[in-house]
């Protein structure tokens, strides 16, 4: 089976222009093969509207991920729905928005883009070995690290804002991360921009609407356990909405715990999320780790007020409060965390440094041994001579 056909995949419509060395002929001379250009091997992921599949480019020699409309939806507004992701996604050059390559369409005229393929796992992986009590995973994903890649998925998502785009779907699955520290929001399916064209003229169903609004027949193609309380609500979602759905990721990014967890039925999930107040971070105990930092209770809260005028003004705001506790810039004594500048920061340190710590901490037992020793000895001496 060549590479054009895979696992019943429809041919790509590109073939291959670069040339290379005959190997039959002794690497003496050049051919031209005209062959699919990609080559589709694994499925990688597939969702309400699009599959990905994993392929290898032929001509240039890299393995890529090529998104296409699932075969079944042939609605002019997925087409544009789809398209509109494309441009969407080719407009957000960013080092944590995975970049597209190219696109074409296949022998029956339907769109797919060429991304670049990266390795890694989800926050949903992640979180699933840290519920499992995996040691390996726990000594990993400390506090500080667990920070460090939610910071890199708010200046992704506050890069998206400044060119008017909402993503509209961030959750544990949308967030990729490498085995060298890379970060990735990935899924801009859903994704809204200023100045978007209005498919509300064209024909079929709008997979969006009934992503974003049907609540009674099961319909809902989203992710409601992360939706804000108003996308719930049937209203336009906007940046406030986006740091709602953040906020709910780094809650359980930090407990283990999704706030709405004991909810299946999606109406009653969604009245949670409308009206349900998340648990602070540092008052769930889980028996699987430390009890999160308050700070860190404290960065969780500004984002998860149900109403979008009490969250963070703008996912820039988020992240200065974020390096503000991180310098030790927090109130001396907060109203909020009850602690004293200095405990927070040795708390900081404590999490970054567990090592370190322990050694440190035994170092400073046994000198205080040492200490206590010496005074006896002092003692009984002084009581020697008094005698």
């Amino acid at each position: 089976m060549t590479g054009a056909f895979v696992r019943g995949r429809r041919p790509l419509g590109r073939s291959t222009v670069l040339p290379r060395l005959d190997d039959e002929a002794g690497g003496t001379a050049l051919v031209h093969p005209s062959e699919a250009r990609y080559a589709q091997d694994t499925e990688l992921g597939k969702g309400g509207l699009g599959v990905v599949m994993g392929a290898r480019d032929r001509d240039i020699g890299r393995r890529v991920a090529i998104k296409q409309l699932r075969p079944e939806i042939k609605s002019q507004k997925a087409l544009l729905r789809f398209a509109e992701e494309v441009r969407t996604v080719g407009m957000l050059d960013h080092p944590n928005i995975i970049p597209i390559h190219d696109v074409g369409a296949d022998e029956t005229g339907a769109p797919y883009f060429v991304m670049k393929y990266v390795e890694g796992r989800t926050l949903r992986d992640v979180l699933d070995d840290l519920r499992a009590g995996d040691p390996e995973a726990h000594a990993h994903w400390t506090f500080a690290r667990r920070m460090d890649v939610f910071k890199k998925v708010l200046d992704a998502v506050g890069f998206a804002h400044g060119r008017g785009v909402v993503h509209r779907d961030l959750k544990p699955e949308n967030i990729m991360v490498g085995e060298h520290g890379e970060v990735h929001v990935l899924d801009w399916g859903i994704a809204h921009r200023a100045q978007m064209p209005d498919p509300s003229g064209l024909k079929g169903a709008d997979p969006l609407g009934e992503r974003l609004t049907q609540t009674r027949d099961g319909a809902i193609l989203g992710t409601p356990a992360y939706m804000s309380p108003e996308q719930a609500s049937g209203k336009p979602a906007g940046p406030a909405s986006d740091i709602y759905s953040l906020g709910v990721v780094l809650h359980e990014w930090l407990t283990l715990t999704h706030y709405l967890s004991d909810l299946e039925d999606l109406e009653a999930l969604l009245e949670g999320v409308r009206t349900r107040d998340p648990v602070p971070p540092n008052q769930i105990e889980t028996g699987l780790q430390s009890r999160v930092p308050p700070e860190l209770s404290w960065l969780v809260r500004g984002a998860l007020a149900k109403d979008p005028e009490g969250r963070y003004a703008s996912v820039e705001a988020w992240l200065d409060r974020i390096e503000g506790v991180e310098a030790g810039d927090i109130p001396i004594q907060c109203a909020v965390t009850f602690q004293k500048h200095w405990l927070a920061r040795l708390g900081q340190l404590i999490d970054r440094y567990p090592t370190q710590w322990m050694l440190g901490a035994a170092a400073m037992l046994a000198g205080a041994g040492f200490f206590v020793t010496g005074l006896v000895g002092i003692a009984f001496a002084l009581g020697a001579l008094l005698l």
